[in-house]
């Protein structure tokens, strides 16, 4: 469909693809090293299709139609590159800013931090306790807003999940798990200092 669509696609074509398309395909195939060049070549044609039909709906004043077509292009799937990338640098925020519960947002990052294969409408809305950044925190995975605002029950299945929230974050914090003691020797306490110095 991507290969046959022209630069300048109908409204009718553009709402069609942007609904069809689902990131880059083949991402774990084995000959991957031949089919990447494709793969990327149609994934660029699909940018570009989206751009343009974007900024034709914004030059016309149809700003719902265009804002849907940029928020479909914004959705495509990450890769798995890109996420390994990142998630050291989720594991060390979970660290300093020690969570107690964490909401996902869509598939992508619920299966991520539960490391469950399960789709998000099947677990949307149910607490999970998981171990994270070497802390218990709750994790809470709830639709991606943007799937809300394509799909009117989805819409109200994630109002229904978001006022769950202040129930689940004023119950008690899981207890923390105990540590394995180290062997050596034990590190001698260090007294904290005050505020001025006292």
């Amino acid at each position: 469909m991507i290969r046959g669509m022209p630069h300048d696609a109908t409204p009718e074509g553009s709402i069609a693809l942007a609904n069809l398309y689902a990131g880059r395909f083949a991402l774990d195939f084995a000959y991957e090293e031949w089919a990447a060049p494709y793969r990327d070549a149609l994934h660029a044609t699909y940018l570009r299709v989206m751009e343009r039909a974007v900024r034709s709906d914004i030059d016309s004043g149809h700003f719902n139609r265009g804002t849907f077509l940029a928020e479909r292009a914004a959705e495509v799937d990450p890769e798995a590159e890109e996420i390994q990338a990142c998630r050291p640098y989720l594991q060390r925020q979970v660290e300093l800013i020690e969570p107690r519960v964490i909401c996902t947002l869509g598939n992508f990052a619920t299966k991520l931090l539960s490391g469950s294969q399960e789709g998000i409408t099947r677990v949307h809305g149910v607490p999970q306790q998981r171990q994270l950044g070497g802390r218990e925190v709750t994790l809470y995975p709830l639709f991606h807003p943007a799937a809300a605002l394509r799909t009117p029950r989805v819409k109200e299945q994630l109002s229904e999940d978001f006022a769950r929230l202040p129930r689940l974050l004023a119950q008690e914090p899981a207890p923390a798990m105990p540590s394995e003691p180290e062997a050596g020797p034990t590190p001698a306490t260090i007294e904290q200092m005050g505020l001025f110095g006292s």
